[in-house]
C-alpha cells in the first residue's frame, strides 16, 4: 500500500477522532518513517520532502500523547536530514512547510526558493503525482506558487500589526433615519383585478 496514501488516511481518521481505528496503518507509515522508505518517492508520488509535509500534517491532528511521542522525535531527526537536500520548488515549499510545523528552519533552502520565483512573481510547473497505471505525471503551476507563498509566510517573520487608534476603535454613531409608514392595505380584493376581470364582476353586479 502507498504510504503517502495511507498518511493521508490517517489525517483524515484522525481528524474525525477515529485514528485508533487504524492501528496497523499507523504502524506501517511509523515504518516507512523509521526506514526511510519515502526516499525516491512511491508509485504515485515522487518526491520525500511531500511525504514529510503530509506526516507534518498527521502530527497536527493527533492529540494520543503516546503516539505523538512516538512519531515526533523520529520525524524531527527526519527533517533535520532534509537539510539542503537537492529540490524543486515544490520540494523546497514541502520541506520549509513540514520543518515550520516542529520549529526548524531552513534558511539556505528558503533562499533557493526565493531565488527561483518567476519575473511574473510565480513560480515554475512542478510534478505534484503521476498516474501509477501509466506514469503520466500532473502538476499545476497554481500550486507550486500557492505552496511557495505559503512557505514563505511561515518561514518570514512578518511585522506586529499596528494597534488601532481610540479614534478608529469607537464606535461609529449612525444617525437614526426616519421610519417610513406602510402603505394601508386596500379594502377591495377588486382593486388589483385586471381590467377584462373588472368588467365582467360590474356586468355581473349590475345583472
Amino acid at each position: 500500500m502507498d504510504p503517502f496514501v495511507c498518511v493521508n488516511v490517517l489525517s483524515l481518521f484522525y481528524e474525525y477522532g477515529r485514528g485508533q481505528d487504524l492501528p496497523k496503518t499507523l504502524e506501517w507509515v511509523y515504518e516507512v518513517l523509521l526506514h526511510r522508505a519515502y526516499i525516491g518517492g512511491s508509485r504515485y508520488y515522487m518526491s520525500a520532502d511531500c511525504f514529510l509535509f503530509f506526516m507534518s500534517r498527521l502530527l497536527q491532528r493527533i492529540t494520543d500523547p503516546a503516539v505523538l511521542n512516538r512519531l515526533r522525535p523520529l520525524f524531527v531527526e527526519r527533517m533535520h536530514e532534509r537539510v539542503s537536500a537537492p529540490g524543486d520548488s515544490m520540494e523546497l515549499a514541502f520541506r520549509i512547510l513540514a520543518g515550520s510545523s516542529v520549529g526548524i528552519q531552513f534558511p539556505r533552502d528558503l533562499e533557493k526558493l526565493l531565488a527561483a520565483q518567476c519575473a511574473d512573481g510565480g513560480w515554475d510547473l512542478c510534478w505534484f503525482y503521476q498516474y501509477g497505471s501509466t506514469g503520466v505525471k500532473a502538476g499545476n503551476r497554481g500550486l507550486s506558487t500557492a505552496l511557495a507563498i505559503k512557505a514563505i509566510e511561515s518561514a518570514v517573520a512578518r511585522p506586529p500589526s499596528p494597534a488601532l487608534s481610540t479614534a478608529s476603535s469607537s464606535k461609529l454613531e449612525v444617525p437614526k433615519q426616519p421610519i417610513l409608514q406602510r402603505p394601508l392595505s386596500p379594502r377591495r380584493l377588486g382593486d388589483f383585478l385586471m381590467p377584462w376581470r373588472r368588467a365582467q364582476r360590474e356586468v355581473a353586479v349590475s345583472s
